[in-house]
C-alpha cells in the first residue's frame, strides 16, 4: 500500500499546474514505447504457454505443475501494464483535447479492429458449426456476433479490448478525480480497489473492469509528472524489488497448493495486482534509463514491437493454434512438462512471426486503411 499512495501521493503534491497538452517531439517517450513493446511479447507468451500446456499433451498440465506456475508469475496481467501506459498517455497528451474527437479515435483505430476480428472469428466458427450439423442459420450468426463483441468472446484473448474501451469512455472523470486534491481519497480508493475486486479470469464483469479500472488511475496519475514518478521509483528501488519478489513467491505458493479465493476474492489476483504495479515501475525506471544509450538494434526490433502492438494482440491468439498442434507431436506419450519449455518458445516465436506477416500483408495492401484491420 505504501507503493501506490506513495505514488499518488507524491505525484499530486509535487506535479506543476495542469498547462496545455504536450505536442511534437515533447509527447513522445521513447522508453513507453520499449514499455509498450515488451508488453506485448510478454501476452504472446503467456497465451502461447497457456495454449501449449493445456492442448499440446493428451491430458492439460495442472495450473499447480511448476511450469504453468512459472508461466503465470511471469506473464500473467501483463494487461495491466497496457492498462498503466493507456493512464499515462491519456495524462501526459489526451487530456486537454476533447472528449468526442479523442473517443472516436480510439473506436476507429481499436474498436473497429476488434469488431472486424470478432466478426471473422465468429462467422469462421460459425461456417464449421453449420455444415457439421447441416442447418445454416444466420440468425444465430447475427445472435453470437452481439454477444461475442460485447463480451469479447470470439476468442479467448479479445477481452480486454471492450474493459479499455470503457475505460477510454470515463477517462476524463477518472482524471478529475486524480487531479483533484480534495479527492485524494477516492483516488485511493480506486487504485486499492483491485485488492478486493479481482479480475474475474477472461470474464468481463463488474469487478474486472473495477480491477482495471486500478490500474488506469495509478497511469493516470504517474503520468501528470512521469519523470518525478521514476525518480521516486529510483529512490524506493529496493523496497519496490522486494514487494515484487514477495508478491512473486506468494503466488506461486498460492498456485502450487491450489489455494485461491478468499469469498468472493481471488488472493492471487490480489498480489499480482501489486505485483504488476511493482515491477511495471521498475521496468519503467529501467527503460528510461536505457533508452539514454544509442542502440539502433534495439530501437528498431521493440519500435517495430511497439508499432505493431494491437496488430499482434488482434492476431496472435487463432496463430498459436497451428504450432501448437504441430509441436504436441513431440511430446506425444510424454507428459514431462519440461519437454514444453522449448516448444513453448517455439509456439511464441511462430505465432509472433505469422502476427507480423499478417500485419505487413495487411498495411501492403490497405495502406493508412489497415489500422481498422488491426489497429493502431
Amino acid at each position: 500500500m505504501e507503493m501506490v499512495g506513495g505514488i499518488l501521493d507524491g505525484v499530486r503534491t509535487k506535479a506543476p499546474p495542469r498547462v496545455g497538452a504536450q505536442t511534437g517531439n515533447s509527447s513522445y517517450v521513447r522508453y513507453l514505447d520499449f514499455f509498450r513493446a515488451l508488453t506485448i511479447l510478454q501476452i504472446v507468451m503467456l497465451h502461447a504457454g497457456h495454449a501449449f500446456l493445456q492442448r499440446g499433451y493428451a491430458e492439460p498440465i495442472a495450473e499447480s505443475d511448476f511450469v504453468f506456475v512459472a508461466v503465470n508469475v511471469f506473464f500473467h496481467d501483463a494487461t495491466i501494464y497496457f492498462t498503466l501506459i493507456s493512464g499515462i498517455l491519456y495524462s501526459r497528451i489526451f487530456f486537454t483535447r476533447p472528449h468526442g474527437l479523442f473517443l472516436k479515435a480510439r473506436l476507429l483505430n481499436v474498436g473497429t479492429p476488434y469488431v472486424v476480428v470478432s466478426a471473422a472469428l465468429t462467422a469462421f466458427f460459425w461456417f464449421l458449426a453449420s455444415r457439421s450439423a447441416g442447418e445454416w442459420h444466420v440468425e444465430k450468426l447475427v445472435g453470437q456476433l452481439s454477444f461475442n463483441i460485447v463480451t469479447g468472446d470470439a476468442w479467448n484473448t479479445l477481452w480486454y479490448i471492450p474493459v479499455i474501451l470503457g475505460l477510454y469512455a470515463i477517462a476524463p472523470i477518472l482524471y478529475r478525480i486524480v487531479t483533484n486534491p480534495r479527492l485524494l481519497w477516492v483516488t485511493l480508493i480506486l487504485a486499492f480497489a483491485p485488492l478486493v475486486f479481482s479480475r474475474a479470469g477472461t470474464d468481463i464483469t463488474p469487478a474486472t473492469f473495477i480491477f482495471f479500472m486500478g490500474a488506469f488511475v495509478v497511469g493516470l496519475s504517474i503520468g501528470r509528472n512521469l519523470e518525478r514518478s521514476l525518480d521516486w521509483t529510483l529512490d524506493h528501488r529496493m523496497m519496490l524489488a522486494l514487494v515484487a519478489l514477495a508478491c512473486s513467491i506468494a503466488i506461486a505458493f498460492l498456485y502450487v497448493t491450489e489455494t485461491d479465493n478468499l469469498g468472493p476474492i481471488s488472493v492471487v489476483e490480489s498480489f499480482f495486482y501489486v505485483q504488476r504495479l511493482s515491477m511495471g515501475m521498475l521496468i519503467l525506471a529501467f527503460l528510461r534509463h536505457w533508452s539514454r544509450y544509442e542502440s539502433p538494434t534495439r530501437d528498431a526490433i521493440l519500435g517495430v514491437a511497439a508499432s505493431a502492438s494491437f496488430g499482434i494482440y488482434f492476431l496472435h491468439g487463432p496463430l498459436l493454434r497451428p504450432f501448437v498442434s504441430m509441436l504436441r507431436r513431440v511430446v506425444e506419450g510424454d507428459q514431462s512438462p519440461l519437454l514444453a519449455v522449448p516448444c513453448i518458445f517455439a509456439t511464441f516465436l511462430g505465432a509472433l512471426a505469422l502476427s507480423m506477416a499478417g500485419i505487413g500483408v495487411m498495411q501492403l495492401i490497405f495502406g493508412d486503411r489497415s489500422r481498422y484491420l488491426i489497429g493502431a
